[in-house]
């Protein structure tokens, strides 16, 4: 049996109250008046997040690490447990800040290529860039860096993410 719509509580429209809320008339009766009436859990006061800020002193030390290790075992044998032990944390910390091994190697490639090459003076554009190249193939040439860098590319192209910045660059 349906009621008549003046009994039915749903029937009236909302009201709206100090706190912005809209709560039908209906919950009047059951609702209190104020929120500040509303029993409240005390809660222990929250802990400062130290979530994935990233320490300067233990991301030089990874990335060292990771120079080291690719230095005494090459490319090959280059693992992320390797690297963590040698810097003195975790594995977890090392994924948090570089999503793969070619991430943690392409940053490490990047810190070597800015100190090994100086920049052109600049005055010829010919032999600047001739300059460049040959500091670069230089580079390259050496067993470290050649080894890494191909390291580098070959991880690159079996990653999703990798694949696609290759294609983009």
């Amino acid at each position: 049996m349906l009621s008549s719509p003046s009994n039915d509580p749903w029937s009236e429209p909302p009201v709206l109250r100090p706190s912005s809320t809209l709560v039908p008339v209906a919950f009047d009766k059951i609702w209190p008046k104020k929120l500040d009436q509303m029993p409240r859990k005390k809660s222990a006061p929250a802990r400062p997040r130290t979530g994935n800020r990233r320490n300067p002193l233990l991301h030089q030390a990874i990335i060292d690490a990771a120079t080291e290790v690719l230095a005494k075992a090459g490319p090959t044998c280059f693992t992320i447990e390797a690297v963590a032990k040698l810097a003195g944390c975790g594995k977890p910390t090392i994924y948090r800040w570089w999503p793969s091994r070619s991430a943690l190697l392409l940053e490490v490639y990047d810190q070597a290529i800015e100190q090994e090459l100086t920049e052109p003076e600049g005055k010829d554009l010919a032999k600047d860039l001739a300059a460049m190249i040959r500091q670069v193939w230089r580079f390259w040439r050496t067993e470290s860096m050649g080894s890494m860098y191909r390291l580098i590319l070959s991880e690159m192209i079996l990653e999703e993410e990798g694949a696609q910045y290759l294609r983009e660059v």
